[in-house]
């Protein structure tokens, strides 16, 4: 896991908590607008385009953070990850309802970028031919693309769909809950459940497949 990409991730959420806890809210909510709009223009700058979720993210973060700041109550900004889960839900509802599970359908981007990961690796080893066995990287890749074909593995994903729905929803009224009755940190840390919630939904669909 890149552990840096992570904190870049979350770089305006834990701005907000750090400064929020320093000088208050409002300074807070400016550092976190100010990160959003930094990390989009990074991204841009460095690859040239930039990833769908982390536009949506930083929109909503300085979409909820004004609002904030126009009404004196930083409420508003920790509704932020209770829109996002329910967009979430309603996407992953969305293609439930066309019989299209949104991870089934998601498989041949997959496929795309490991055999992309795969063509990298294997001009790597071909400069560094002590560094790695391309023969060797790409079985790796045509097993993973394999299984990810298969009946069972298509049918966990249509059931990983379906339960995600559930958890989308499900973490959402939290963080509402938590928008209007926690403290700060308490919100971020829940903020931060539903990454396990997932990978307990991904196991709870491999098990039922």
């Amino acid at each position: 896991m890149n552990f840096g990409l992570v904190f870049f991730q979350f770089l305006p959420l834990l701005l907000y908590i750090g400064i929020d806890y320093w000088k208050g809210f409002k300074p807070g909510i400016i550092a976190a607008i100010a990160a959003a709009v930094f990390m989009c223009s990074f991204e841009y700058l460095t690859s040239g385009t930039v990833d769908q979720f982390s536009l949506g993210e930083s929109f909503l973060i300085v979409l909820l953070g004004i609002i904030s700041l126009k009404m004196n109550n930083d409420r508003f900004f920790k509704y932020q990850p209770t829109v996002l889960a329910f967009i979430f839900a309603g996407i992953f509802t969305y293609f439930e309802l066309k019989h299209e599970p949104l991870i089934v359908r998601y498989v041949p981007h997959m496929e795309k970028m490991f055999l992309g990961a795969d063509q990298g690796k294997s001009l790597s080893a071909h400069a560094n031919p002590q560094k790695a066995n391309p023969s060797e990287q790409s079985t790796d890749v045509k097993e993973f693309l394999a299984n990810i074909h298969s009946e069972k593995t298509q049918h966990s994903f249509a059931i990983l769909s379906r339960l995600l729905i559930g958890v989308f929803i499900a973490h959402g009224l939290i963080m509402a809950y938590a928008a209007q009755h926690w403290s700060t940190p308490k919100w971020f840390a829940w903020r931060l459940a539903i990454y396990p919630g997932v990978v307990v939904a991904a196991m709870a669909s491999m098990m039922m497949a």
